[in-house]
């Protein structure tokens, strides 16, 4: 089985339980256990802050366009052909969000 996670506690849940060897992708914000970071990156943000107001600014603006403050590199993902994705559906604001990632079958290269 091969998995990629766009969540870094679920990301440490699997290396935690003995699943370190099934990831083949990780979120930009995966930074543990440190053995992980030479994985490839699939997410990013479009974001950058300086200060807490600009920080609630851009995020309010962001998430009221309906936008998403993170990116999934498709393209990647598809090469590394992962069988799972380890995602969420709580917050659009801490992680990427379900929407996002539900896409990505759609624009999937039928093999």
């Amino acid at each position: 089985m091969r998995v990629a996670s766009v969540l870094p506690s679920a990301t440490e849940i699997l290396c935690f339980i003995g699943g370190e060897r099934l990831l083949v992708g990780r979120s930009h914000e995966d930074n543990f256990p440190p053995q992980i970071t030479s994985l490839p990156v699939i997410t990013g943000q479009t974001t950058t802050f300086t200060t807490a107001a600009e920080v609630d600014r851009v995020v309010s603006d962001s998430i009221g366009k309906g936008q998403s403050l993170y990116t999934l590199d498709a393209p990647l993902i598809e090469s590394l052909s992962p069988d799972v994705i380890l995602t969420q559906d709580i917050c659009s604001v801490c992680a990427i969000d379900l929407q996002t990632v539900e896409r990505l079958p759609a624009q999937k290269t039928p093999r």
